[in-house]
C-alpha cells in the first residue's frame, strides 16, 4: 500500500482509492465471491443458503438501520458461503411488504373486472359525475358523524386518496400507466 504525495486533503482518499483497487483484484483472483452453484469440489451437492434484502423505498431517507440490516444481511451470506454452503444473496429481490401486495391484487381485480386495457366506468362523463357524487356524500356524512362524536368539532372528512388526487377515483392500472 503506497501513500500519495498528492495536495494535502487528497492523501487519505487516493489512499483509500488505491486500497479498493487492490482489494478488487485480490477478491478477483481468489474468487472470493464465486461458487459452484450446485456442487463442492468433490462433487457432492451443496447445501443451500438464500438471504434477501430489501432496496429502501424512495419514501424516506437512507438511515442507520438501513445499514445495520444489510450489513447482518452480507455478514451472514458470506458466513455461510465459507461454511461451504451454496449462499445466494440478490439484493432487491425481496417483497417488501403489504403495499405491493395491495396494489398487485387491486390491479389483478381490475383487470379481471375491466379487461386488459380495461374500460372503467368513470371514462363515461356522466358515470363519473354519479361517482364523485357518492364519494363527496360519503365524505360529508362522515365529517358530520365526526363532528356529532366529537361535541361540534368539525374535522377535515376528506381522505389522503381525495386530498391527493380531488376525486378519489383512481385506478392502479393508470398509476402504472402515469410512471
Amino acid at each position: 500500500l503506497s501513500v500519495s504525495t498528492a495536495p494535502k486533503g487528497t492523501a487519505k482518499r487516493d489512499a483509500l482509492c488505491a486500497s479498493e483497487v487492490e482489494v478488487q483484484a485480490m477478491w478477483e483472483r481468489e474468487k472470493a465471491f464465486e461458487s459452484n452453484p450446485i456442487y463442492d469440489d468433490d462433487g457432492n451437492k451443496k447445501e443451500k443458503f438464500i438471504v434477501t434484502f430489501p432496496y429502501p423505498y424512495s419514501n424516506g431517507h437512507l438511515h442507520l438501520g438501513h445499514a445495520f440490516s444489510l450489513t447482518k444481511a452480507v455478514f451472514r451470506a458470506q458466513f455461510e458461503r465459507n461454511r461451504g454452503k451454496n449462499s445466494l444473496f440478490p439484493f432487491a429481490f425481496h417483497c417488501t411488504g403489504m403495499p405491493i401486495q395491495a396494489a398487485a391484487n387491486k390491479l389483478k381485480s381490475e383487470i379481471e373486472q375491466f379487461g386488459v386495457p380495461p374500460k372503467f366506468p368513470e371514462e363515461d362523463p356522466e358515470v363519473r359525475a354519479q361517482m364523485e357524487a357518492a364519494i363527496a356524500a360519503a365524505a360529508k356524512a362522515k365529517a358530520e358523524k365526526n363532528a356529532a362524536k366529537t361535541g361540534g368539532k368539525v374535522k377535515g372528512g376528506k381522505t389522503k386518496l381525495i386530498q391527493k388526487t380531488g376525486t378519489g377515483i383512481v385506478r392502479q392500472w393508470n398509476i402504472l400507466k402515469r410512471m
